[in-house]
Formats: structure tokens, sequence, C-alpha cells
């Protein structure tokens, strides 16, 4: 029993959604465009990786004709820079991580209540109240809600430079 409880509680820690994004000037074949993703960025702080592998943070990203400007944190100057030169920018939403915490804690919480019964048929409570007041069964859903709200639901947009694009189509 302890062994099932570790699995689902290593479920719940691991497990981070992500959406991920191509964004390309004109949004062709599915991608984003430029104007969709500033519309997406605005007002927005980010986490941002260059294609040389340096990491900035910054708030108000946008991309106007073929430069990438935002705001650095920490630091308030405008950083302007070539779009060959963005790999990904990376948001996160903490709110939608924390419903989404929820939603993955409640499921492990059933779970973990269907297997209690598998194992252990003969167990029985007076009642269904009993049973759904019993504070065990809160413990993932708060769990995964504390878990998700900290590391939150991560938006990822993905920029091929042209010597990513050259490797691709070969």
């Amino acid at each position: 029993m302890k062994f099932l409880i570790y699995i689902l509680l290593l479920d719940v820690l691991l497990c981070g959604c992500t959406s991920s994004y191509l964004v390309t000037e004109k949004g062709e074949d599915g991608s984003l465009s430029y104007v969709d993703f500033n519309g997406e960025m605005k007002g927005e702080t980010f986490s941002i990786e260059l294609s040389n592998g340096t990491e900035r943070e910054g708030e108000d990203v946008s991309i106007i004709n073929e430069d990438a400007e935002w705001k650095e944190l920490g630091i308030e100057t405008t950083v302007h820079i070539k779009v060959d030169s963005l790999k990904t920018v990376i948001k996160k939403n903490h709110l939608q991580g924390g419903l989404e915490g929820f939603g993955f804690g409640t499921l492990g919480g059933l779970v973990l209540l269907g297997a209690i019964f598998l194992i252990d048929p003969g167990r029985e409570f007076s009642n269904v109240n009993e049973l759904l007041t019993t504070p065990k069964l809160l413990v993932l859903p708060a769990l995964g809600t504390l878990l998700g709200i900290i590391i939150g639901h991560m938006y990822e947009y993905e920029f091929q430079n042209n010597q990513q694009q050259e490797k691709s189509n070969k």
C-alpha cells in the first residue's frame, strides 16, 4: 500500500502542464504569427532563452518586423535583439497551474481510494459522509493545487532561426 502511495505522490510531483507553440512571421502551417504572439505576451512576465544559450527575464515582449524588444527585469532597460537570436520564450500562469494541480490531485485521490477498496475490500465506512469527509482524501487535491500554483502552467513559444530551419529542411 505504501508503494502505491509513493507512486501517486511521485506522479503528482512530476506532473506539470506545458503548452508549446511554434512562432513564425506570418503564422503559416498552424504556427503562431508575430502579431498573435505580441497579443499573448502584452504585459506578461517571461523567461527567454537565446540561440546562444543565454537566459534572460523580462516583461512585455513584442516583435516588430525582424526585431524583438522587451523590458529587462530588475534593471528596467529595453532590450532590442534580432528575432533570429531567439530560441524560446516561456511564460507561466500560476492560477491555471493550480486548477490543473487540483484536478490531477483529485484524480490521484480517487485512484488511491479505488486502490484502497481493491486491496482491502472488507473495509467499510458507516456512511458516505464519513467517506467523503476523511481528511486523507483532501491531501492529494490540496498538494496538487499547491504544487500547481508554485510550478504554474507553462506556455513555451519556440522560434526557429535560420540555422534551425536549414537543419530541419535537410
